[in-house]
């Protein structure tokens, strides 16, 4: 019998869940690789194939011009809406106008045939995991998402041979996770600090057929807050440091450049659960940058870019016609708010400690997951009365 899952098609990562029957859990899904997040890359082997994911992403980091990120935001938009410079970096084709097409060597792809890639992926990783067909799914989609990019969202399911049985609202995913709806939780936020921008949106739990739904009353967003820029931040840093240290501007070497970002990922990762990280990097001259990391220093870094969030949140609430103290729950959404300091942030203004029970990095997914397996129930009961 085919199973219905929630996927998270996310700018950096994606996943795909399920419900277990036998004990009514949500959970993320493990690829070939042991890995749940599965890359949102794709990229053309040296054979003419295209590779997804993790090999994807090996594939990019030594050849960059190979590799094509899932462009989320750039789903149901035009060259219109893409910078000069993403242009230029994305290899844009230059007779796209009103659907953006990307050059991924001799194929021109839009972001739902690129999208459709990895979603094929994950339903692999289903179906191996499974032991059987996966055809229906729920797929999450940002709330700020038009109809254009939800029906985009759409295009790249249907490309992926997925049945889409709804697109559900990440906010409202990463609720559903936490079952705050079983709860009758009437309002609560979700701050989303993903790879590429940070949102917050407010929900209302409003009666609905069949028992009460989460409704998105207000959202905003700052799409030049995310993790890439603290990332950055760490980057300007360092390679400031190696050009005073050892007289290289890693700039010039993309290589090295990818390596040094790579490690400094992996040393922000660290810093949410330890108060020091370990960073070495090998260097062209065949010298070593080293150093360590202390999460003071960090924090002490992206404090600033951090502060981006507080605007937005206000205007969130403001559209609401809410208080701080309104809001019964909050929940953290995206890798970055696992950071210890986003998590202060963030109670110190609502004035409660968020959930963090869950990964960040999952709680979409596992939402997913519960919308779908809801959705699969209901059909199950109707068809059982037919």
């Amino acid at each position: 019998m085919p199973r219905t899952v929630g996927i998270d098609l996310g700018a950096s990562f994606s996943l795909i869940s399920y419900v277990d029957k036998a004990t009514g859990e949500a959970k993320c899904i493990s690829g070939p690789y042991g890995e749940r997040l599965c890359p949102s890359i794709i990229s053309l082997e040296a054979d003419g194939s295209i590779s997804v994911g993790a090999p994807a992403g090996r594939r990019s980091f030594s050849q960059q011009e190979a590799g094509i990120h899932s462009l989320k935001h750039l789903m149901g938009r035009g060259v219109d809406h893409v910078p000069d410079a993403l242009k230029r970096a994305l290899h844009v084709d230059s007779e796209s106008r009103e659907v953006v097409r990307v050059r991924l060597g001799d194929c021109v792809l839009t972001p739902p045939q690129i999208s459709a890639f990895i979603l094929r992926e994950l339903g692999m990783w289903a179906e191996v995991f499974l032991g059987g067909p996966v055809s229906e799914a729920v797929i999450a989609v940002p709330a700020c998402f038009d109809d254009a990019q939800r029906q985009a969202t759409k295009e790249a399911g249907t490309l992926a041979g997925l049945e889409l049985l709804r697109l559900v609202n990440e906010p409202v995913a990463a609720a559903l996770a936490y079952g705050l709806h079983e709860q009758r939780r009437r309002h609560v936020a979700v701050y989303d600090l993903g790879g590429r921008r940070f949102e917050i949106t407010i929900l209302k739990l409003n009666p609905a057929a069949g028992g009460e739904v989460y409704e998105v009353i207000s959202t905003n967003g700052n799409a030049q807050v995310g993790g890439d820029q603290l990332d950055d931040a760490l980057l300007g840093v360092a390679r400031e440091e190696i050009r005073i240290r050892h007289g290289l501007d890693v700039e010039n070497d993309p290589q090295t450049l990818q390596r040094l970002r790579r490690a400094l990922v992996q040393a922000k990762h660290e810093l949410s659960f330890a108060d020091r990280a370990r960073l070495e990097v090998p260097l062209p001259n065949r010298s070593l940058y080293g150093r360590d990391i202390y999460r003071t220093e960090f924090e002490g870094l992206v404090q600033p870019i951090l502060e981006g969030t507080t605007g937005p949140m206000r205007m969130a609430l403001a559209d609401a016609n809410l208080n701080a103290e309104d809001i019964d729950d909050l929940v953290l959404v995206g890798g970055s708010a696992q950071m210890p300091l986003v998590r202060r942030m963030v109670a110190q203004f609502f004035g409660q400690r968020p959930h963090t029970e869950i990964n960040p990095d999952e709680v979409v997914a596992l939402g997913a997951a519960v919308q779908a397996d809801i959705l699969e129930t209901d059909l199950t009961v109707a068809n059982s009365r037919v």
